[in-house]
């Protein structure tokens, strides 16, 4: 009877790993995940109207009743120029500054098109 050798192939090196199935999220989970995003940059929206105050931009308002309001926010030039207004002024980046914590809070969410505005407005400043 033939032994196998200890050198022979292992029984782990001869199993060809089977691939993943595959992971493509179901209609109803996909329509959560976006509801879960315009909810997101709707409460952004909301934060970004307080920390503006007492300035009162009414293309703000509007975006809380789009159907993709982050990518409205991304796309308002006027909402960027007062943002950017209020960062370059002296006062602004202190540790109790409401629109520099905005724009920390609003790249934290992890949400690509809100860190996109994030982003938009860095390279201004």
């Amino acid at each position: 009877m033939d032994v196998p050798s200890p050198l022979s192939v292992s029984p782990l090196q001869s199993r060809t790993p089977s691939p993943l199935p595959s992971r493509t999220p179901s209609p109803a989970w996909a329509s959560i995940q976006q509801q879960q995003g315009i909810e997101i940059a709707r409460d952004r929206i909301d934060a970004l109207i307080e920390a503006m105050k007492p300035l009162i931009l009414p293309s703000l308002e509007a975006m809380l009743e789009s159907p993709n309001p982050s990518q409205s926010l991304l796309q308002d030039d006027n909402v960027a120029v007062e943002i950017v207004g209020r960062l370059i002024k002296p006062s602004s980046g202190h540790s109790h500054d409401v629109v520099c914590r905005w724009l920390y809070d609003t790249f934290q969410t992890f949400d690509p098109d809100l860190q996109n505005v994030v982003l938009r407005l860095a390279h201004l400043i």
